[in-house]
């Protein structure tokens, strides 16, 4: 039997409180995403992830004053944090208001259901994205650009980046043969983003 210590067993449920935070914005169940990351902040108060996903959350259910202060704080603990720098600047002029609709990939996608999923990361990451906002959960498509090119794109069309070289020579390949893919953030800095990739229809013996 394996014996963990205290700072293991914590870490181990870290992330076992993240992937649970995570699932719920996916899936756009904003009020226990909410719940989930005040959870994680107990004993992680200075946590600069699980600060924005709460703001995020928090901006979802139309909180936009809680979720400034919420940003504040993680420029608080991490002042160059650009999540939560975007976030704040776009929420500067906005009152609270009743839930929006957002555009968020089904939760499955982030689970075990059979279907073939990747995690890769997003390379030559694009200017245009300066005034959008990227969390996790969000929605992202694939356009095939060349013969080992793909490009990942947010649901409203603006472009995020391209994928990294040996995913997009392997997703080239198999969309050129019809195989179909979606994808969600996983995770996004100013340096690097990382995006959940789902094969959503696969061609017979396209593998």
């Amino acid at each position: 039997m394996q014996i963990y210590s205290d700072e293991e067993q914590g870490t181990r449920a870290r992330k076992a409180q993240t992937r649970e935070a995570i699932e719920y914005a996916t899936n756009g169940n904003w009020l226990a995403a909410e719940e989930a990351n005040r959870r994680i902040l107990l004993n992680f108060p200075t946590n600069t992830e699980a600060l924005n996903r709460l703001g995020r959350a928090l901006s979802e259910l139309g909180r936009y004053n809680e979720a400034r202060d919420i940003f504040k704080k993680t420029i608080a603990n991490d002042p160059p944090n650009q999540i939560a720098r975007k976030n704040l600047l776009r929420l500067q002029k906005l009152n609270d208001a009743p839930p929006k609709q957002s555009h968020q990939i089904n939760t499955n996608i982030f689970i075990s259901d059979g279907k073939k999923t990747y995690t890769t990361s997003i390379n030559n990451f694009l200017k245009d994205t300066s005034s959008t906002v990227l969390s996790t959960g969000d929605t992202v498509n694939f356009t095939k650009t060349g013969d080992a090119s793909i490009t990942a794109k947010t649901a409203d069309g603006i472009i995020i980046g391209e994928l990294e070289p040996r995913m997009a020579i392997r997703l080239s390949r198999l969309m050129a043969l019809g195989n179909q893919y979606t994808g969600a953030i996983v995770s996004t800095s100013a340096a690097n983003t990382e995006v959940l990739i789902q094969e959503v229809y696969s061609i017979p013996k396209a593998r």
